[in-house]
């Protein structure tokens, strides 16, 4: 899938996680450790266009991602 076919939710994601530098892995632990129940299969489905992102799921994403621009213990 190609970066203009991207879900908006996950563009910003994949833009957040490549401005802080985070690996999936490291993307979906800081996420869970801020109360965002990831899974590392979920994320790499979403990034990939194998699983859509809609919903709730997408609204906590994109609320999560405004909260946390930065992916630092605050």
């Amino acid at each position: 899938m190609s970066e203009d076919e991207r879900p908006d939710a996950v563009q910003k994601l994949v833009a957040w996680r490549q401005r802080n530098g985070l690996s999936q892995r490291a993307a979906v632990e800081f996420m869970r450790a801020h109360n965002l129940p990831v899974t590392l299969t979920a994320l790499e489905k979403w990034e990939m266009g194998h699983r859509r992102l809609r919903g709730l799921a997408a609204h906590a994403l994109l609320r999560f991602l405004e909260e946390h621009p930065t992916a630092s213990e605050e």
